[in-house]
């Protein structure tokens, strides 16, 4: 071993006790989330899926559309935004063209929470 150089038996513990204090300092969240959709799955079949999530004491809604696959490469457009209550709000989607496709492919049927 050279002088000043760590043997590997060092770097070992280091890690080990690095990965440790990682491990530690996580904390365990407990998440709700409640996906949105019509009864006939029309916004599945629009690329767009809706969910709520409850955290941090409050609701956020999340909105994915675009979520086609190139490459092998999946990236959607997501919009986030809080809102009052376990109820979707469309008034909250930000972006208006995904706010039309949404609207579109909905018509006024109510949406529902998904298993």
């Amino acid at each position: 071993m050279r002088k000043g150089r760590p043997s590997l038996r060092d770097w070992s513990g280091h890690c080990t006790e690095s990965l440790r204090e990682i491990a530690e300092a996580s904390a365990t969240k407990k998440l709700r989330t409640v996906y949105f959709d019509t009864p006939k799955h029309d916004l599945h079949a629009a690329g767009i899926s809706l969910r709520l999530r409850h955290q941090n004491g409050g609701w956020l809604q999340t909105v994915k559309a675009d979520q086609h696959v190139a490459e092998g490469v999946s990236n959607p457009v997501e919009l986030e935004a809080p809102v009052a209550d376990e109820e979707p709000d469309l008034a909250k989607i930000a972006d208006k063209k995904i706010k039309r496709v949404i609207r579109k492919a909905v018509q006024g049927i109510a949406l529902h929470p998904r298993v």
